[in-house]
């Protein structure tokens, strides 16, 4: 074998190891995705539980007053929230991000959680920290009057059940508020989860054809290197 050939074969080896390093690492990419699709999920399933816990409490309150559909104003429904997108670059892959412009969005609405792809770590710690977090938004809104209602934003739905309600509507509505954050969130994973996998697909079909190159034809069948996901 010339001297140029083994430069080559060497090179090709080289290479070889690198995209079974890149594989390796969108391996745990995808798994780290999913892990936090897993954990948005869940967390969407608490606050849904919880806003319809609330509403039916909020109905029972009402009593004569019944909560339902045919108190909303089909004909002039405003979006709460304005939805922006834009293109996000992370793990090495580019994807369709979604959030909440928090322009859009009351005062008294500032402390729901937007929270980013990359902050996994906190997913947790917020779950624990919303009986405690109701506790405080339970007692300043039992301070309110029905003169500060009277001057709030008229396109507030819970308008739509009279100016004094229940705070358990009111907890009801934060909830499903924090629902449509979550589902946002879990949209923008996915988009993530998509763009890594397609990479990831690229890589392969790489390392297949460099394979049957680096390795004799009489060889094991068996890569070099294994990366997590086959």
């Amino acid at each position: 074998m010339s001297d140029i050939s083994k430069i080559k074969v060497i090179e090709e080896m080289e290479e070889f190891k690198i995209l079974c390093r890149k594989l390796d690492e969108l391996s745990i990419s995808i798994l780290k995705t999913l892990q936090s699709i897993m954990v948005e999920r869940k967390y969407l399933d608490a606050n849904l539980k919880e806003g319809y816990i609330n509403m039916a409490k909020a109905r029972y309150l009402m009593r004569g007053q019944k909560i339902g559909i045919l108190q909303v104003n089909n004909s002039n429904l405003i979006a709460t929230f304005k939805i922006s997108s834009y293109l996000d670059v992370d793990e090495g892959v580019e994807y369709l991000n979604y959030k909440v412009d928090e322009d859009s969005l009351p005062e008294k609405d500032v402390n729901l959680k937007f929270r980013t792809v990359n902050a996994e770590k906190q997913l947790v710690d917020d779950q624990t920290s919303d009986s405690a977090t109701d506790e405080v938004d339970s007692q300043t809104e039992g301070l309110r009057t029905s003169k500060d209602s009277m001057h709030s934003n008229s396109s507030d739905p819970l308008k739509w059940f009279g100016v004094l309600v229940p705070e358990s509507l009111r907890t009801c509505q934060s909830r499903f508020k924090q629902s449509a954050c979550t589902a946002l969130n879990i949209t923008s994973l996915h988009n993530k989860l998509r763009e890594l996998q397609k990479e990831y697909n690229t890589l392969k079909s790489q390392k297949i054809s460099l394979h049957s190159l680096v390795v004799p034809k009489d060889h094991s069948s068996e890569p070099v290197c294994h990366n997590l996901v086959k």
